[in-house]
């Protein structure tokens, strides 16, 4: 299911919470006007299971390919703590944060997709043009020789299958994930993105009652690079004997130091 069409059932469901319309009934609107199919008839469920008295978080945990661990635990978090229409909103506001994330991301790697692809079609098309005249010679390129092609091509159809299928095993993710860390100029911007979805996720888990070390798990969980969610995960036992949130996570090694002096100002006030 789009990120937008979560963000909006998320935005519009604490809407209506807030306005007072019973649950079923916001539900049952909410899966009529669904946009995908999917989401609609996981809306339906949840207005079936809570007219029955079930939590809705019973339903989401069932469809963990549409609602992340993080987006389960506020919402039950709500539901426990009573404060449901705020963790709705929450998670809206988190996923709007999401989505603002992957469309910088978008941004930054555009640039190096449109020079690979210019000089790809440049090549072609003034290859053709000239073969079109009946003129011999023409542009050559790296990128369009006959042998490069031949390893090229398979080499990005097994890294697709690599990191489709091969990224499910989290020792080879680790491995993929730690690589890309180094590679220059990618690496850092990757691992700023990585801190950015963390940051994000543990404020928001925080934010919505969840108690810190399992934010801390949660938010390392959400932040997509598995070599830096290794790094994260252990300090929650830390947490939990009631040391600091900024020197536990400066001693992993994987926060960078913006973000240890912005916790421990945090903190301290």
């Amino acid at each position: 299911v789009p990120y937008p069409d979560l963000q909006m059932f998320f935005r519009q469901f604490a809407a209506m919470q807030n306005a007072g319309v019973p649950m079923g009934k916001s539900l049952d609107t909410l899966a009529k006007q669904a946009r995908v199919a999917k989401l609609g008839r996981i809306i339906a469920e949840m207005g079936a299971g809570a007219e029955q008295g079930n939590p809705i978080s019973s339903v989401l945990q069932r469809y963990p390919e549409v609602f992340s661990v993080m987006m389960i635990s506020l919402v039950r978090a709500g539901e426990e703590g009573g404060f449901l229409q705020s963790a709705l909103t929450q998670v809206a506001d988190y996923i709007a944060q999401e989505i603002e994330i992957r469309n910088m991301w978008r941004k930054a790697t555009l640039y190096p997709k449109l020079i690979i692809g210019a000089s790809i079609l440049i090549v072609l098309a003034t290859n053709a043009i000239i073969a079109a005249l009946g003129k011999t010679g023409g542009l050559t390129s790296p990128l369009t020789t006959s042998s490069v092609v031949v390893i090229v091509v398979p080499a990005i159809v097994l890294l697709f299958l690599y990191l489709r299928i091969g990224n499910a095993n989290p020792r080879l993710r680790y491995n993929w994930d730690a690589m890309v860390l180094k590679v220059p100029y990618l690496g850092n911007t990757i691992h700023m993105f990585a801190m950015a979805k963390f940051g994000r996720a543990f404020g928001a888990l925080h934010k919505g009652g969840v108690p810190v070390s399992r934010a801390l798990t949660l938010g390392a969980d959400a932040c997509g690079n598995e070599f830096i969610r290794s790094k994260l995960s252990p300090a929650a036992k830390a947490l939990e004997r009631g040391d600091g949130i900024a020197g536990t996570l400066a001693e992993t090694g994987a926060v960078s130091p913006i973000v240890i002096n912005m916790l421990q100002t945090g903190e301290t006030t």
